[in-house]
């Protein structure tokens, strides 16, 4: 669990981070010369020239863990499985401006915490470019808000060219029914709503639910 927090302010928003993740609070290119130089880096990363991000953006409801998914374009790459939000880092910026401006891009939504990393950082060859990248999860929290009023429906608000719908989705992945995850994926879902657990407890007013749903268990 985080044991402090500092505010990043950045374009796209101002948000708390665990101090634990300062280590992202750089150019991305620094970064990643940081992490081939790490404990078995330097193999497993020599032909890696990127990075990208992934953001696991969570919330309680109803006593649930709620997890923020896309569905992927159907004329895009991996079409109509779902995702975790993220991209790849622009130039010149941070590992952490890039999550936070990949979530905003993504669904119009402003972090408001980013708790900490969700392990393993991924490394991949992109089908396209033929590029070799190394992909960093986050587990985040957005600003509560709500998604409707007098029917007018507003919040999150996708960009359709890369996906085609999203769902808080269940944090059981036996819940999830015959909703299906982007390759490697399942792993990092379980991993995030664990640390949500540990970081973000059940607000109390939600708990009367958690003690309905084990009563009809």
């Amino acid at each position: 669990m985080a044991t402090g927090f500092f505010r990043l302010d950045t374009p796209h928003g101002t948000c708390r981070v665990a101090e634990s993740l300062r280590k992202y609070n750089v150019p991305w290119d620094q970064y990643l010369e940081v992490l081939k130089r790490g404990p078995g880096g330097t193999e497993s990363l020599d032909q890696v020239t990127g990075i990208s991000v992934r953001a696991w953006l969570c919330k309680w409801k109803r006593g649930e863990v709620r997890v923020l998914l896309g569905k992927r374009a159907e004329n895009d790459s991996s079409p109509n499985l779902h995702e975790a939000f993220g991209g790849g880092c622009d130039r010149k910026e941070t590992v952490l401006e890039a999550v936070i401006r990949e979530v905003w891009e993504e669904t119009k939504q402003k972090i408001w915490v980013i708790h900490d990393e969700v392990p393993e950082v991924e490394v991949f060859c992109t089908s396209n470019s033929k590029r070799w990248i190394a992909q960093v999860h986050f587990l985040l929290s957005v600003k509560p808000a709500r998604e409707s009023f007098c029917g007018k429906r507003f919040g999150i608000k996708l960009d359709s060219e890369e996906h085609q719908s999203f769902i808080w989705a269940n944090g059981k992945l036996g819940a999830l029914g015959t909703l299906r995850l982007t390759k490697g994926s399942h792993r990092h879902f379980e991993s995030a709503v664990a640390m949500f657990q540990r970081n973000v407890p059940c607000p109390c007013w939600q708990k009367p639910w958690v003690f309905l749903r084990r009563c009809f268990e």
